[in-house]
Parts: C-alpha cells; sequence; structure tokens
C-alpha cells in the first residue's frame, strides 16, 4: 500500500464510467487517505464525494472514510455508474458506497430545503421583490431563517415580504425589507452600517440585464457591471465582518451563462474606448460575479465563510429581461451564438440558490460554480454549449486582479 511521506494512505486513482483518472484532496494529485471527514474529495477539481466517517489507518485522524456521500460531479451522477479504486490504496476498506444525486435541473427550491432547518440563521437576499428573488427569500424563510429582502423598491418588497409571511408554517419569522439600490454606493453604506449581528446567508441575486444603451452610474462605470458586480462587491466586502461572526457563513453569487459573452476586460471595464454591447457588458457583470466568488473563497476560508457562484437556468418569466423587446427574444441565439438550456419555472430557478445557501450536502465547498444543483463542467468554448463555466471565470489571477481594482473603485 502507497503512503505519503508521514506513513499516511494514498489512493492513487479512481475510476469513473471507465475511465481512470489521478483522485485528489481538492483537486490536488494523490492524497485521498489523509481526507479528513467532511472534506471533500476531487478529480481534477471536480467534487466526487465527501468523507463522512474515518477508518482504520494507525491514528484515526487521517484515515479513508469507510462511507462517501456524492457531492456532484461533471454532468452529475447516474445510478448505474461505478467507482473502481486502483492499486491496494484502499486496503482495509470494504466498500465505497455512492449514491446518485438527489437534485438536477427540474428540482425546485421547496424540494431542496425540505429538511432543513434554519432556524435562529439570518439571511439577507438582494432583489428579493421579483423572480427567483422572491423564491428564494420564501424558501429560507420557510425553513425559519430571519430574512431580510434588500430591495430597491421598498414598496413592492413590503408586498411580497405580507405575501410571503402570509403562507409561512408556524414558528418561522416574517422577512424584512430594507431599501438598497446597488448603483448607488451611498445605499449600500447605508445597508452595511445598519446591518448588527452576524449573517449566517447573503445571497446577491440581484441584477440587470441587456441594456439597449450604455448607460453609467453617477460616479460613472458602466450601469452593469456596477450594478451587478461592484454594487455586491461593497456590501459583501462591507459585511465581510458580520460573516465571519457567524461562524461558517455562506455568500452565494448568482451569476449566468452569459458570462460566456466576455471575460472581465481590464483595460475597458467601462466602455470608454470599444463600442457598447448589451451583451458583452452583461456577460463581463457576470464573470465577474464568478471571479469575486472565486477570491473571497481563498482570502475569508480562515474567517469559515464559503463563496459560490451559480447559474440559476433560463428563466423566462422574471423581470430580468424587461429591458429586452419581442425582437430581442426571439433573436437571441443568432446574436449571441448561445443555445439556452431548457426553460425552467421560477421555482427550479431558485433552487441552486438555495442549495448553496442551506444544503448541508455542500458545507465546505467554495470558489465553485454550480448549474442545476451540481458543480459544472468547464468548457473551452462558447458555440454549442448550453451550460458550463469559462476558464476566465475561475482564474485565479483573473480573480486576484478584480479584487484589487474593485477596491478601488468602491473605496
Amino acid at each position: 500500500m502507497r503512503a505519503d511521506s508521514h506513513g499516511r494512505p494514498v489512493a492513487t486513482t479512481v475510476g469513473l464510467f471507465g475511465d481512470v483518472f489521478p483522485l485528489g484532496v481538492f483537486g490536488e494529485s494523490g492524497g485521498l487517505g489523509i481526507a479528513h471527514p467532511g472534506q471533500p474529495v476531487g478529480v481534477y477539481g471536480e467534487i466526487l464525494w465527501r468523507v463522512v466517517d474515518s477508518g482504520d489507518a494507525g491514528d484515526g485522524a487521517h484515515g479513508l472514510g469507510d462511507v462517501a456521500e456524492v457531492c456532484g460531479v461533471e454532468d452529475g451522477l447516474r445510478p448505474d455508474v461505478g467507482v473502481v479504486v486502483g492499486g491496494d490504496a484502499l486496503s482495509g476498506m470494504e466498500e465505497l458506497a455512492m449514491t446518485a444525486s438527489k437534485y438536477g435541473a427540474s428540482t425546485t427550491a421547496a424540494e431542496v430545503i425540505r429538511d432543513v432547518d434554519m432556524h435562529g440563521r439570518s439571511v439577507l437576499v438582494t432583489g428579493a421583490s421579483s423572480g427567483i428573488g422572491v423564491e428564494t427569500a420564501r424558501a429560507l424563510a420557510s425553513a425559519g431563517a430571519e430574512v431580510t429582502m434588500a430591495v430597491r423598491n421598498v414598496e413592492a418588497g413590503a408586498k411580497v415580504a405580507a405575501a410571503i409571511t402570509e403562507k409561512l408554517p408556524a414558528g418561522t419569522t416574517a422577512p424584512k425589507v430594507v431599501r438598497l439600490d446597488l448603483a448607488d454606493l451611498a445605499s449600500v453604506a447605508e445597508v452595511v452600517r445598519a446591518w448588527d449581528g452576524p449573517l449566517h446567508v447573503l445571497v446577491n441575486n440581484a441584477g440587470v440585464m441587456a441594456l439597449p444603451q450604455l448607460t453609467r452610474t453617477a460616479a460613472g462605470y458602466e450601469m452593469q457591471f456596477a450594478t451587478n458586480h461592484l454594487g455586491h462587491f461593497a456590501l459583501t466586502s462591507g459585511l465581510h465582518k458580520w460573516l465571519a461572526a457567524a461562524d461558517g457563513a455562506r455568500v452565494v453569487a448568482v451569476a449566468s451563462i452569459g458570462h460566456l459573452f466576455s471575460p472581465v476586460v481590464f483595460d475597458d471595464l467601462h466602455y470608454r474606448f470599444r463600442p457598447y454591447d448589451q451583451w458583452t457588458s452583461y456577460g463581463q457583470s457576470k464573470s465577474a460575479i464568478v471571479l469575486f466568488a472565486v477570491d473571497a473563497a481563498r482570502r475569508w476560508a480562515d474567517d469559515g465563510i464559503t463563496a459560490n457562484a451559480l447559474m440559476p437556468g433560463n428563466i423566462a418569466s422574471t423581470a430580468l429581461a424587461r429591458h429586452m423587446g419581442p425582437d430581442d427574444l426571439a433573436n437571441f441565439g443568432q446574436q449571441t451564438e448561445l443555445s439556452l438550456p431548457p426553460v425552467k419555472t421560477i421555482e427550479q430557478g431558485a433552487a441552486t440558490s438555495v442549495l448553496l445557501a442551506a444544503c448541508p450536502d455542500v458545507e465546505g465547498i467554495t470558489g465553485r460554480y454550480y448549474e442545476d444543483c451540481a458543480q459544472a463542467p468547464v468548457i473551452h468554448e462558447r458555440a454549442g454549449h448550453t451550460g458550463g463555466v469559462a476558464p476566465y471565470a475561475l482564474d485565479q489571477s483573473n480573480a486576484e486582479r478584480l479584487w484589487q481594482i474593485s477596491t478601488e473603485l468602491t473605496s
């Protein structure tokens, strides 16, 4: 049996769909045997299973788990998938139990939250007065969370909060509403100043899409980049101490398949030189959201904060598309060369947000991009894909550069 320099067992390979790959912890080759209970183990960076019970490996602290649970992998796992471990790296282990992922594209937020208890947890959801923001707030409140809905239109938000409250089960708390205009850093600062107490979950859900004309904020920033990324960056950074105080907080950043339209163009973030385009602008802002999650995961790991980004799905019936006319929607595929996944309901669209915000299955997972309640595969071209994440949106050097620039722009 192979061992590392400390005498700990090392698993060398794992077979998936008949292929054999090196296996490692957090994407590093080798080292399955040194996983602690609760840590995810991945194939080339994709989470495969989580060790849930330490096995017999000398001191017991570094043993391989006798039981493992699926946390999701590229394209999900099917019941007929077999796992074959190479060599004798798992000697002394009877069986590695794996089950099919219980969530997918058709899962609803209510299904994800069904057996989750959020009592005693504070949650802030931006953009919670329409679309998947409403369903996200509703689902988390139904599980007992103390939900604050941060919205631009307080009157509309109050009506939504009242409607949610009417259907909440006994023993839960009615959502609160606060005003937040993400395009106005002064408004963001007011929300930060007013917050008092640990913040267990922050769902950065609000956004604008496909503004037909170049629009700038009062500070001169391009509106989609300012609203979708900079506003949330300032909000999350400002609330950092309260996230850290929660001891295990989660930051959920709602991105989009639209990030495939454009990377972050660092030399011209605000379209001062290149011609404005509604889709590259939107894509840049969504790439920025993913990069924020990547670097927040690195910077705040020691504070117990996880941060993940997600694609909610193709949800036509939301206010996000309010700037798109009938012709824009009809010609979307030709204009963008992007194939859209099947349409989801709002309830299905909120499922991945709720999964990352509350589900125990993803506890400790951070710096990832999810879609359809599972980690998305990395793709290397846009054409023909109905999902996946671009490498530039996960690039650590891009993430660090964007963090520095965002800090300067929001200070």
